[in-house]
């Protein structure tokens, strides 16, 4: 649901000259939390053509996005974190067509980080669509210190997470329902399935090929965010999951089994 106040301001970017003279929806976020006092903005869908890039990957958020991104800009392709670059994207957003996107993008100081602005899912076709994913027992703990509010309701009015706002058990049980459900949606349109947890040279290089892109060696990068200044909470072990949530322990569990996921440490 839109705030109290709606603009609508051109796109003037030199450097996407697709998005020049765009207008795209810029609205206040009528309520957030303390960590999500921010703007909304969108753009309407276009009936243009639809621009062709090499890669799209997706994922759950706090899954390794920003690393990947990372780590493909360092091997020499631009594929940017969640704005589209020649070569693509590696986007939480863009495993939807939505409307809008949670950031405020002329705030940004990191080169890169324009957040979709102008842009929507259904403007591009990507020749390779890559679900990078990670162990849902070590995203519940790391939402929980890093997604804000603003996050959660985005996927909420997608649809992706029904009664999820209405769940006042522990965050790290609604993270875990998040972390489900985004899954789901993931595999649901992806080619490629990768664990960040065991990222391996076959996966890089399968990833690049069916992407057409040329094969090079795999940057070896560690993760930059490894201290946010956010308080550190520690991942449940299964069994407190289940007897919180007996459900939510099955379908997670067999999430988990299904796409062969580890722990970066056991839990």
């Amino acid at each position: 649901m839109m705030g109290k106040r709606e603009d609508l301001q051109l796109i003037e970017d030199s450097d996407h000259p697709y998005l020049k003279g765009r207008k795209i929806k810029l609205f206040e976020k009528d309520r957030a939390g303390r960590r999500s006092r921010a703007l909304k903005h969108g753009v309407n869908k276009t009936a243009g053509k639809k621009i062709r890039k090499n890669l799209l990957v997706i994922g759950s958020g706090r899954c390794g996005t920003t690393w990947l991104s990372q780590t493909l800009q360092a091997a020499g392709f631009d594929v940017k974190h969640e704005c589209v670059g020649d070569h693509g994207t590696v986007s939480l957003f863009f495993q939807v067509d939505a409307d809008w996107y949670p950031f405020v993008p002329w705030v940004a100081k990191e080169p890169g980080r324009v957040a979709h602005v102008g842009e929507r899912r259904s403007d591009f076709v990507f020749d390779h669509v890559v679900h990078l994913v990670r162990h849902p027992l070590e995203v519940a703990a790391s939402m929980q210190s890093i997604i804000p509010e603003l996050n959660i309701s985005w996927f909420d009015e997608q649809g992706l997470l029904g009664d999820l706002r209405f769940d006042h058990r522990p965050a790290y049980i609604r993270n875990l329902r998040c972390w489900v459900e985004v899954v789901k949606n993931c595999q649901a349109q992806c080619n490629q399935s990768i664990d960040i947890n065991k990222f391996r040279k076959t996966d890089w290089e399968y990833m690049l090929e069916r992407a057409n892109l040329p094969i090079v060696p795999m940057p070896k990068l560690e993760a930059r965010n490894k201290s946010t200044g956010y308080k550190k909470h520690e991942s449940w072990p299964w069994d407190m999951v289940k007897r919180v949530d007996h459900e939510l322990y099955e379908e997670a569990r067999e999430l988990s089994q299904e796409l062969k996921l580890c722990l970066k440490r056991q839990t």
